[in-house]
């Protein structure tokens, strides 16, 4: 009864599988659909083994072009970041190799804001070529050396020897004509000793320089790309005032390839100056001469007298009595000069020392 009842409905059984499962013939899955190759029993090609495998993303499967500075030929024409052209109006490859234990940054002698694709800024003092304070000293009269001011002795025994108890002092002012009630003697003799020189007073100018630090500021540079020869790095090229240069831990010499150093820190103590200096005069007297007058304004019978600090002989005949006098000397080397010179003390302490080179 059951087989009329299938034939009644003109189902075709054949290929029914053992235990009801479908077997529709190959390729064929149980609801009827296309089995993919391989997966109808038989063994799998080689073709089919491949499809089933992960395939990575192809590097120029986006078609995005190159990305300057990561390192991959995005565009995969055998050239990556520097060295593509793509790359060459906003990267460049850094002057000189980079050593290992050196950092690249982008630099400036002022804080403006850091160029694009640069990063953090750490703001420094610069040092460089900074060196001691410069010293000098210049020298202004506030009084003249003088030859002609104090007290004179004059040494005389009358017509006997000069000894050495002074017959009167006179006090010499410088220029004057000064008052006396002395007379000479027939045949005396004198002894007048040159008044030493009273040296000039002057006032030191010191000249100081203490060059100034620059404020500076440096950039993080991003990771450096490929593309370049050596150890050279790729990084952005900076603008502005900016540079890019490397730098280093404490105060190091510069690698070749990097010539203008600058020495850095976060900030430092500053103790340069200068030493005092002192200026003064050398004066000696020269010419010195002493002169008796019979006015009050000496111009009249002028008589002079030796003055060299030997008894000698006054010759003045048989003697004259005199009202006034006058004394000249000569100042030789008078004029203010430095007698101590300044000089630079103190240094600079820097903390956070930094060496900064670049081109």
């Amino acid at each position: 009864m059951i087989s009329l009842l299938l034939a009644a409905c003109g189902l075709d059984l054949e290929g029914i599988g053992p235990g009801g499962g479908a077997g529709a013939g190959p390729g064929v899955s149980p609801d009827g659909g296309a089995l993919p190759p391989g997966r109808d029993g038989a063994a799998p090609t080689d073709a089919t083994a491949q499809e089933d495998r992960a395939i990575p993303p192809s590097p120029c499967g986006d078609g995005g072009g190159e990305v300057c500075g990561d390192g991959v030929d995005n565009d995969c024409n055998g050239l990556a970041d520097c060295a593509d052209p793509a790359c060459t109006t906003g990267f460049a490859c850094t002057t000189g190799d980079v050593p290992a234990g050196w950092t690249v940054l982008a630099y400036a002698t002022a804080r403006d804001a850091c160029p694009a694709g640069f990063g953090a800024s750490t703001d420094l003092e610069d040092y460089a070529g900074l060196g001691p304070a410069s010293c000098a000293c210049t020298c202004t009269s506030v009084a003249p050396a003088l030859c002609d001011q104090g007290s004179l002795p004059l040494y005389s025994q009358g017509a006997g020897a000069c000894g050495n108890t002074a017959a009167a002092t006179l006090n010499v002012q410088s220029g004057r004509c000064g008052p006396t009630n002395l007379q000479t003697v027939a045949n005396g003799m004198v002894r007048i000793p040159p008044l030493p020189p009273i040296q000039g007073t002057c006032s030191p100018n010191l000249v100081k320089n203490v060059p100034a630090t620059s404020k500076a500021r440096a950039c993080t540079a991003p990771a450096p790309g490929g593309g370049c020869p050596g150890t050279t790095a790729c990084v952005p090229k900076p603008s502005g005032k900016y540079g890019v240069c490397i730098a280093s831990a404490g105060d190091v010499a510069c690698p070749a390839g990097w010539p203008t150093k600058h020495a850095t820190g976060k900030s430092a103590t500053d103790t340069r100056d200068c030493s005092t200096c002192a200026c003064g005069t050398a004066a000696t007297c020269a010419n010195p001469k002493f002169t008796f007058y019979t006015d009050g304004a000496c111009t009249a019978g002028a008589h002079d007298l030796t003055v060299d600090n030997v008894c000698d002989s006054v010759n003045d005949g048989s003697g004259h009595p005199y009202s006034n006098y006058k004394y000249t000397a000569t100042v030789v080397n008078g004029a203010c000069a430095m007698t101590a010179a300044a000089g630079p003390t103190g240094a600079i302490a820097v903390t956070g020392a930094q060496t900064i080179c670049c081109p």
